[in-house]
């Protein structure tokens, strides 16, 4: 340190090359880390009730991540906040379980499904949908809705509010449903009886459109 230098200097300014680097940095690494993570929970969401598969496939999550995060990056790009749909939930909850296990200091943040105003849960696949089972596509959000009733007055049996959900959907002549479950919020677990909170999750078909979407109870936030 010189004589002219002040003790409490600040260091010099990265060059503003180096400071695009790195921004294009973080942006190659979020998009691909949403992309492993998109393709490591697919499984999840086909098979709801494998809640196996999730952890099984944690350990190729990490390791892609380490690889970006601590190999590639060097560690300069960490992420402080990951942000996913709920419309996805399995996702979410393999991601949430994940950070949770590992410890990598990732807030993740769960955004409630946004809807068209008939109820639908907005998706791309919307626009393939023929005009007729557009319209008898709100079955979806009828059946949903329908649950968050029954629980709201007291039901707490999982399979007569399955069954209620799928009696509605199954009421459209135009809708095939696919799977309609009710799991333990955080490990996916099949549940018998709500005590905790948990996801009813289905996956329903319209014509070639495969559909998804769920409703959260919880008994403890009501």
């Amino acid at each position: 340190m010189t004589a002219s230098e002040p003790p409490d200097a600040a260091p010099p300014a990265a060059p503003a090359a180096v400071e695009k680097r790195v921004g294009w940095a973080e942006l190659f690494f979020d998009l691909v880390f949403v992309f492993v993570i998109t393709q490591a929970t697919l499984v999840v969401e086909e098979h709801p009730d494998w809640t196996g598969i999730g952890h099984a496939l944690l350990p190729l999550v990490l390791v892609w991540w380490m690889f970006l995060a601590f190999g590639w990056l060097t560690n300069a790009v960490r992420p402080d906040a990951a942000i996913f749909g709920q419309k996805d939930f399995q996702q979410l909850a393999v991601v949430r379980r994940m950070v949770a296990d590992l410890d990598l200091g990732i807030e993740i943040v769960g955004l409630a499904t946004v809807r068209e105003p008939d109820g639908l849960a907005l998706s791309s696949r919307n626009r393939r949908l023929e005009p007729d089972d557009r319209a008898a596509a709100v079955c979806i959000s009828r059946a949903l809705g329908d649950v968050r009733d029954a629980f709201a007055e007291g039901e707490r049996n999982a399979a007569r509010l399955a069954e209620r959900a799928a009696a509605v959907i199954t009421s459209e002549p135009r809708a095939r449903l696919e799977y309609l479950a009710v799991n333990d919020a955080s490990s996916l677990a099949p549940v018998e009886v709500v005590t905790d909170a948990v996801v009813v999750s289905c996956a329903v078909w319209f014509g070639e459109v495969r559909l998804i979407d769920n409703v959260v109870l919880d008994p403890i936030a009501g």
